[in-house]
């Protein structure tokens, strides 16, 4: 039934691939992952049989970006020494200001919030393990569960541990106000405006909501974690919202073919043309 479940979920992704980059660029993709060419053709046809860890292979081999060119920001991860930055420019805050700023590292780089869920976890929301181990359960329409990353769930127990009441939020920059939550169209500004009140460094880089959680997802980098696992732990729908460099051995829309594999497409679109 799971097998079944995911050949449909699968399939419709080839299919949308197919009809917007080509047949030649699905086979393309399989072949480099080394999944037979017939695997393909017949979970689009439905007519041959495939068992579950055949068609999670094809759906993370065949993680071809749907999104048109250019509609996702791109990848900018802070460097090991612009974070430190961040983190002198966190501690060098006055008190009132130091606290939130620290929350805002350790929730965007540490756990991955995007810039909307930062005004919704709440104190009751992290689980305080007897060992070093923090975990955010994240509400919300992305609702998941993350263990922070060291060294920041050290930072996230400390700012938690001092906060007052279960419902008091973690990251709360409007302090006369702390119980409103932003739409996501306006949580960018209000962390801007946020940011825009405290002391900055002059060395320190911009810092950007969506930056912090790319830093996160470089994580992940070399990690060997299957691409699908990572898109949930992120809160994206699916594998296609991932940045290439966590989706190893995919093909992009953009990827220019060489002649070779130019000519074997339209062979192969000849092919089936007839």
């Amino acid at each position: 039934m799971r097998a079944a479940f995911f050949a449909r979920q699968v399939a419709e992704k080839l299919t949308a691939v197919e009809a917007r980059h080509g047949m030649g660029t699905v086979l393309k993709t399989a072949a480099r992952a080394g999944i037979d060419t017939r695997a393909v053709t017949g979970l689009l046809s439905s007519t041959l049989p495939l068992n579950l860890s055949t068609v999670r292979s094809l759906e993370v081999a065949l993680a071809v970006r749907l999104m048109p060119a250019g509609s996702r920001e791109p990848f900018r991860p802070y460097s090991a020494e612009e974070v430190a930055a961040l983190y002198r420019w966190a501690e060098a805050q006055p008190p009132p200001l130091r606290a939130s700023c620290r929350m805002l590292l350790a929730l965007g780089i540490g756990c991955g919030l995007h810039e909307d869920e930062l005004f919704w976890v709440r104190v009751a929301d992290v689980r305080l393990a007897s060992s070093r181990t923090v975990a955010v359960a994240i509400p919300g329409p992305r609702e998941r569960v993350i263990v922070c990353r060291e060294p920041w769930e050290n930072i996230l127990r400390a700012e938690v541990t001092s906060l007052p009441g279960q419902v008091t939020p973690l990251f709360s920059p409007q302090a006369e106000a702390p119980e409103v939550r932003p739409a996501v169209a306006s949580a960018a500004e209000a962390i801007a405006a946020f940011v825009a009140s405290t002391t900055p460094l002059p060395e320190g880089p911009e810092l950007c909501p969506a930056r912090l959680h790319d830093t996160w997802l470089e994580g992940f980098t070399g990690s060997g974690i299957e691409p699908s696992l990572i898109a949930a732990c992120a809160g994206y729908g699916s594998v296609f919202d991932l940045p290439a460099v966590l989706r190893p051995g995919c093909i992009e829309p953009g990827e220019v073919l060489s002649a070779g594999d130019r000519g074997q497409e339209a062979a192969m679109s000849a092919g089936e043309s007839t």
